[in-house]
């Protein structure tokens, strides 16, 4: 049976896709559920399922790369 022995999570839309429920300007993947993060919800079923290796990739402006 194979294990999985790391995961890696894209968190890489914007913030624009999801107007005009977010008007905070947070990243989707940090907007609350249920007072967590939508993050938190992946994470903790990996977590579950015994992966602890995660690598979380999310896009940066591109005001912030130049």
């Amino acid at each position: 049976m194979f294990q999985h022995q790391a995961v890696l999570v894209v968190a890489g839309c914007s913030s624009e896709h999801l107007l005009p429920l977010n008007t905070t300007g947070l990243p989707p993947a940090l907007l609350p559920v249920a007072n967590q993060p939508l993050i938190t919800y992946p994470l903790h079923t990996l977590e579950s399922g015994g992966v602890h290796d995660v690598l979380v990739v999310r896009r940066a402006p591109l005001e912030r790369v130049s």
